[in-house]
């Protein structure tokens, strides 16, 4: 089956690529870049996840799974037009690593908004308040879809969690469960209409999150090391837990944080009430 090749950095395509890699937080899920097979796979599995440009590299054509992945992608756009099979500088160029996997696209999702968020019969969110480095972001929604969270709520300042850093620190769990992005009233407003419990991390809370109650519903808010969760949030908190340092640690980096917090919600919940 032909595709069309691409043998130079300025053509039109791959300048149009490089673009949507570089304006992500522009463009958000409308158009986002991904690179390698395993975010590649997970973006054909989930569903709902459009492919708009795939580009491959010989190399990564003559594998046995690199054909298999070919000819998944092809059944799933239906025709070859948006395939291209691209040059080795070519791939380096589109790359946003310094390690090109062989494979790269520009895929899509549909918006979602935070009041149509379904939410499951053991509601947990988790928000994000100006957590800004996109690693940490990715690692979080990774995290929230491990313990089956029902969505992960980007509030202002945080980084875009569709950034190339930050959909490869998902390893694919962009594409499993809902991201979206509210202001802090509107997180507070939804908290309040759903009759979840609003705690926020904070290292000098006196209340643990082993002594909190993690079993009703909850939307956890998890701020950046420098600042903290923002007033609003703070101003309408049902609560606020902190996780406990025995040793001589001044703090623990946010993802750890919530890595802490969202296994203790999975313990006192009983891990099969949360398995799926």
């Amino acid at each position: 089956m032909q595709v069309s090749p691409i043998t130079s950095t300025a053509n039109p395509v791959i300048k149009e690529a490089r673009k949507i890699r570089d304006r992500h937080q522009q463009l958000r899920n409308e158009a986002f870049f991904i690179e390698g097979p395993h975010l590649l796979e997970t973006a054909l599995l989930a569903g709902g996840v459009g492919l708009k440009q795939v580009f491959f590299t010989e190399q990564f054509l003559s594998r046995t799974d690199g054909r298999k992945l070919f000819d998944s992608v092809v059944q799933g756009i239906g025709d070859t037009k948006r395939i291209f099979l691209v040059a080795g500088a070519v791939m380096a160029k589109l790359s946003d690593t310094g390690a090109p996997q062989g494979v790269a696209a520009i895929v899509s999702m549909a918006s979602q908004t935070l009041d149509r968020v379904a939410l499951g019969d053991f509601p947990l969110v988790v928000a994000c308040d100006g957590v800004q480095d996109p690693g940490n972001v990715g690692t979080i929604v990774r995290l929230a879809d491990a313990v089956g969270a029902d969505a992960v709520v980007m509030l202002p300042g945080s980084a875009n969690p569709f950034s190339p850093k930050a959909v490869r620190s998902s390893a694919g769990s962009i594409f499993h469960l809902p991201v979206v992005s509210a202001e802090a009233g509107m997180l507070v407003a939804f908290a309040r209409t759903k009759g979840m419990s609003l705690l926020i991390a904070d290292a000098r809370a006196p209340q643990t999150c082993y002594d909190a109650d993690l079993r009703q519903p909850v939307l956890v808010v998890l701020g950046s090391e420098a600042h903290g969760v923002c007033s609003t949030i703070c101003g309408h908190a049902n609560g606020a837990i902190s996780i406990p340092i025995i040793g001589r640690a001044e703090s623990l980096n946010v993802a750890v944080s919530a890595a802490a917090i969202l296994y203790e919600a999975v313990r006192q919940r009983g891990l099969k009430a949360r398995c799926r």
